[in-house]
């Protein structure tokens, strides 16, 4: 029970923390999708990032050892998510998780900042080989590369916000409004 609080608390504290640095100035909010991710770099120091890039080669090379971790919401993951991704919710117990500890685990989220996180939780919970995928589903799906739902096949990603929606290119993105 203690570490469910402990999670709890932390999230909150992640998410306010979070959400005053976005609000503490306009300037706060990313002026560019690089600057982003050199956010996200600057604040997780020690969570290893891998590229759409490497991934994709990665799983196109048939490495079979690698999870995908989505750690969005739930309706962001049925809208879309890659291909072989087991969700598992932002905020979760990473002692929940049910893979042995020495696997090969990729987390992505809609931008990597959610993921980050997680990837730091798991590494804290003993995971040993533990990335987060740079730029996330929203760099992935603008790349051109696929994603899909519980059908098999989507062109579009949940936008989480129109502000980090931005972010999205157009064409791929979810309307909020359907």
């Amino acid at each position: 029970m203690k570490r469910k609080a402990y999670l709890a608390s932390q999230r909150a504290f992640s998410l306010l923390l979070f959400l005053v640095a976005l609000s503490s100035s306009v300037m706060a909010f990313p002026s560019s999708w690089e600057a982003f991710k050199q956010k996200v770099r600057d604040n997780f120091p020690s969570v290893r990032q891998l590229s759409t890039f490497e991934l994709n080669n990665m799983l196109r090379a048939g490495q079979t050892d690698i999870v995908l971790l989505d750690v969005r919401e739930k309706e962001e993951f049925d809208i879309s998510h890659l291909p072989g991704a087991v969700w598992f919710p932002p905020g979760s117990d990473p002692q929940k998780l049910q893979i042995p500890k020495s696997k090969r685990v990729v987390c992505y989220c809609s931008v990597g900042w959610r993921s980050s996180e997680m990837a730091e939780f798991l590494e804290e919970a003993g995971f040993q080989d533990v990335y987060n995928l740079e730029g996330s589903i929203f760099e992935w799906a603008n790349q051109g590369r696929k994603v899909v739902n519980a059908q098999g096949r989507s062109r579009k990603v949940h936008p989480y916000d129109s502000s980090w929606g931005r972010f999205l290119q157009e064409r791929f993105r979810w309307d909020l409004d359907s």
